[in-house]
């Protein structure tokens, strides 16, 4: 399978996120960011309480709403199969499985 041109812009020092394929703005947030091993891009969502899964083949986003309110996402990291999001607002993780 040829693997989509996308690409991933972060500017730190303001937290910003921009994804693109090609002249195509995909997403633009002030958002943590992780690629796991599928190339997948996921996504903090503050305000919406939720963990975003971009795939670059489909092109199409995925959201993993968390199951309380005023979560706030704000950090995110994983390993093979698995997806961690820190949820400050509820002092707890949650784990994706893909």
């Amino acid at each position: 399978m040829e693997r989509p041109d996308y690409r991933v812009d972060i500017l730190p020092r303001r937290n910003l996120v921009t994804a693109r394929s090609g002249d195509r703005l995909l997403a633009r947030s002030a958002s943590t960011l992780f690629v796991d091993e599928q190339d997948r891009t996921w996504i903090s969502d503050f305000s919406s309480h939720a963990i975003l899964r971009f795939n670059p083949f489909s092109q199409r986003f995925t959201a993993f709403p968390s199951d309380q309110a005023n979560a706030r996402v704000l950090q995110l990291s994983g390993r093979i199969g698995e997806v961690w999001g820190a949820e400050s607002g509820l002092d707890r993780l949650v784990m994706i499985r893909d």
